[in-house]
């Protein structure tokens, strides 16, 4: 399977998709399927129940006639799109903007986003979008790669916690004589493998070397595999720098943005000489060890996963031990308190608890107040401000509260009552 059914988010597009609107906006949420008559039948069902519901919320918001229907007609072209629909991920986030009373018959304005974790099945109208979907696909979160590497195949498997899928980018060389344009290389460099440690003489260690001249050969062979390592990490990078398939409806990932976890796969020897050749950020240093060659996708994504998921919640760990350790007047799990906060840009560190939702007792509009998820507004007004959310299951929260923060500086009256203690004390 050659295209990426994930679209790559920034933190440029949540800022944009949160701000607030002059009129309603609509997200549409639901997971999805990526193969399978069942799994695209089910997943048709779910999109014509939220297109359904999403009319019936327009209507009552007040946009109908000629205006409803080219509100939804980018919803109804999306709903007849078959190659759509046959690359997907595990979930999927819609974010439709209905066009003014002046220019009813303008058609909606549509965004469409293929995420690496579920979502539930659901439409929320607003003021504003509901971004936490996104949130944790704006650093990669989730997102991973396996390299797997042997004289004889290159192999890269992207995976999240639930899937994985082998990728084939043109840059990466499928093997050695390929990177170095070798057609013997065996008989090049005078060696044989030993047949009883496994196949290529990549399993139990070091190829043999023999015949006349050995130690030079074992040279000239170590500079080889440097260099073949140095063409894998050029061409991962080159991946790396725009992951998304042609098809892709979002703009590309700037060069430099998307530095994904890597998990190396392959015998004991070979790890240190990618290491050597490939100087990147996120190449985890625990690795699969052995001959993976033989070894299908779904055995690799098992092995990897628990040091990927290590990698993602290293961050998150950090930031709740900081939490614990902040000065009460520099945290908060009051839902109020961090809503001012974030909208004034003084949340550091936000925390949200995942599937939970805080329904707004003052909704914009008339709408009912369960339309808007206060948890979704204010993570959208900290990424909007630089800040860092993490969202994570109600037990990893840092509280018993669904929302906690730390903040950049005190409320400024709290800031003047300290400086009024210190004066008086003084």
């Amino acid at each position: 399977m050659n295209v990426a059914p994930i679209d790559p988010v920034t933190r440029e597009t949540v800022r944009e998709l949160a701000a607030p609107g002059d009129g309603p906006r609509l997200t549409l949420t639901m997971p999805t399927h990526r193969s399978g008559a069942q799994g695209l039948r089910e997943d048709a069902i779910r999109f014509k129940n939220l297109l359904g519901e999403a009319e019936r919320l327009l209507k009552e918001d007040g946009v109908t006639g000629v205006r409803l229907q080219h509100a939804l007609a980018p919803l109804h072209a999306l709903r007849n799109d078959e190659r759509f629909w046959q690359h997907q991920a595990e979930g999927l986030a819609l974010f439709l903007t209905p066009p003014p009373e002046e220019s009813a018959k303008t058609d909606g304005q549509l965004r469409t986003f293929r995420l690496s974790h579920a979502v539930p099945e659901r439409v929320a109208l607003g003021d504003r979008f509901e971004v936490l979907p996104l949130v944790p696909l704006v650093s990669g979160e989730g997102r991973f790669f396996v390299l797997a590497v042997s004289q004889n195949h290159v192999r890269l498997l992207e995976g999240t916690r639930a899937v994985v899928l082998e990728r084939n980018p043109e840059a990466l060389p499928q093997n050695l004589r390929e990177a170095l344009n070798i057609d013997e290389y065996q008989s090049y460099l005078g060696w044989r493998s030993n047949k009883a440690s496994g196949v290529g003489g990549d399993v139990g260690g070091q190829a043999n070397f023999h015949g006349h001249g050995a130690a030079n050969q074992s040279t000239v062979k170590q500079q080889e595999l440097t260099e073949y390592f140095r063409r894998i990490g050029a061409g991962l990078e080159e991946f790396f720098r725009d992951p998304t398939p042609p098809t892709h409806s979002s703009e590309p990932v700037p060069p430099g943005t998307f530095n994904p976890p890597v998990v190396f796969a392959g015998v004991d020897y070979l790890f240190p000489m990618l290491k050597e050749a490939w100087n990147y950020p996120n190449l985890l240093s625990d690795a699969i060890h052995g001959n993976v060659d033989a070894l299908p996708a779904n055995e690799l994504h098992a092995k990897a996963w628990p040091l990927a998921e290590a990698f993602f919640q290293a961050p998150a760990d950090r930031e709740r031990t900081a939490y614990s350790e902040k000065d009460p007047a520099l945290k908060s799990d009051d839902l109020s308190t961090i809503l001012e906060a974030a909208r004034s840009g003084r949340v550091e560190t936000l925390f949200v608890a995942e599937g939970e939702r805080a329904a707004d007792p003052e909704p914009p509009r008339s709408l009912d107040p369960a339309a808007v998820n206060l948890l979704s507004v204010a993570a959208g007004d900290v990424v909007a401000n630089s800040g860092r959310v993490f969202v994570l299951p109600r037990k990893r929260m840092p509280g018993d509260s669904m929302i906690a923060a730390t903040f950049r500086y005190p409320r400024p009256q709290e800031a003047n009552a300290d400086a009024a203690r210190t004066v008086g004390a003084a």
